[in-house]
């Protein structure tokens, strides 16, 4: 398998993970709707996810363009 199959394979990979990080701290997030000190680190992470899942599909395009 070429570098770059694996890698777009791997980007696949990440992207349905963080997707799964997401949808378990919206969960989270729901339930820890009174304690303010977890609910606003549960907000960070989400943020930072999604920031993550950005550059994940960036690195998809950029796949595209390449092949």
């Amino acid at each position: 398998m070429s570098k770059k199959k694996k890698l777009a394979r791997l980007n696949k990979d990440i992207a349905g993970k963080s997707l799964d990080i997401l949808a378990i701290l919206d969960i989270l997030s729901d339930v820890e709707q009174c304690s303010y000190p977890t609910n606003f680190m549960i907000e960070i992470a989400k943020q930072k996810t999604k920031k993550l899942f950005k550059n994940i599909e960036t690195i998809g395009k950029i796949f595209k363009i390449t092949d």
